[in-house]
């Protein structure tokens, strides 16, 4: 056995080790609140009477998560000597502080771990996103007509046609976005009670499928079956090249990405404010509806929203469009090696590293 495949034996059983460990923890049903729709009706009807009231979330109630296997297996790492041991100690690392922040819910605890995993909104960012929130706002789209049920159906016909074997597509009560990719399960998953607009489908087929899909597929496809699951800090390279083929589609439009931008100031605003005041700043920008959206997901994992502490991954999907642009309009050729796995732009060098010692490739 050469030395390239023994080290590649080694990782995937390590690998295996690791998704036994949390592919049966669902972590993500943890943030989303069980009563988020009546929330959300609630605080609306008082707000159009003139009243604002901090909306109260619940959450399912789950059985205790084990942390001692994972610490067990985060103390077997040897991260100081192998750069692919020290991905998995980050991973567990950020599991384990999610799992910490479940059992008690505090604010400074959830901001802690996402500024940790995401990072939060920095000066530059924040002028971008009040830049393109200074413009007019666009006219008033069409109300959506499209159901979850049916939005489900458009995205297992974009699998098909784009042949992604082995994904399926789930309507899920609990979840904080209308539609997420869980690349761990192989599963793309619509928001029970969610309605779509027609345009709206087509840019999430180019999104959730020609992006997450298709970056976790080419990535399950490499000799190391993490690039195909996401490496830390991953996320807004992910999230910027999604919105960037939105753009290449002429599918982002510019309700959207007014969005993205409010996104970017709730996150910012939630570190220090409740909820009611990210309602405030951005509902003037977006509306109301999209407003709660936006303020509920800067709180999201939070029994009382009122509270100063912010879940920050929403700043990431402007941050990352415009990262993501900036380096291909430079750099065209790096898109290959980008959607050939689930990796950040700083990932680059390492992945031409992994390609030169046997354990990657650049797939077409």
């Amino acid at each position: 056995m050469t030395d390239a495949s023994a080290e590649l034996a080694r990782l995937r059983v390590l690998d295996e080790q690791w998704t036994d460990l949390v592919r049966p923890l669902r972590l993500d049903r943890g943030f989303a609140p069980v009563n988020l729709a009546e929330e959300r009706t609630a605080f609306l009807e008082h707000w159009h009477r003139g009243e604002s009231t901090e909306p109260r979330f619940a959450f399912e109630a789950a059985a205790p998560i084990d942390r001692r296997p994972i610490e067990s297996f985060r103390r077997r790492l040897r991260p100081e000597a192998c750069d692919i041991e020290a991905i998995y100690d980050r991973l567990a690392e950020e599991t384990l502080s999610s799992i910490a922040f479940l059992i008690r819910r505090d604010p400074a605890a959830l901001t802690a771990a996402t500024a940790r995993a995401y990072g939060i909104p920095d000066a530059a960012l924040l002028a971008r996103a009040r830049g393109l929130l200074d413009e007019a706002p666009p006219p008033t789209p069409p109300p959506p007509s499209i159901d979850a049920e049916s939005a489900a159906t458009r995205l297992r016909e974009g699998l098909a046609a784009g042949g992604y074997e082995g994904w399926t597509v789930l309507v899920e009560p609990l979840m904080n976005a209308r539609m997420s990719v869980d690349s761990l399960r192989n599963e793309v998953k619509v928001r029970a009670g969610s309605m779509f607009r027609p345009d709206a489908i087509s840019r999430l087929l180019v999104h959730e499928i020609g992006v997450h899909v298709h970056r976790a597929h080419r990535g399950s496809q490499q000799p190391l079956p993490l690039l195909g699951r996401g490496l830390p800090g991953y996320l807004a390279t992910e999230e910027g090249l999604a919105v960037w083929h939105e753009e290449r589609a002429g599918l982002l439009d510019p309700a959207t990405l007014r969005i993205y931008a409010a996104r970017v100031l709730a996150a910012d605003a939630a570190l220090s404010a409740g909820f009611v005041e990210v309602f405030r700043l951005v509902e003037p920008l977006v509306g109301p509806e999209s407003a709660f959206e936006i303020a509920a997901r800067s709180k999201r994992g939070l029994e009382d929203p009122s509270r100063p502490g912010a879940h920050t991954k929403d700043h990431v999907y402007l941050r990352g469009f415009v990262e993501v642009s900036e380096h291909l309009a430079s750099r065209p050729d790096d898109l290959a090696p980008l959607m050939t796995a689930k990796i950040g732009l700083a990932d680059l060098p390492w992945l031409a590293r992994l390609v030169d010692r046997g354990l990657a490739s650049i797939l077409a």
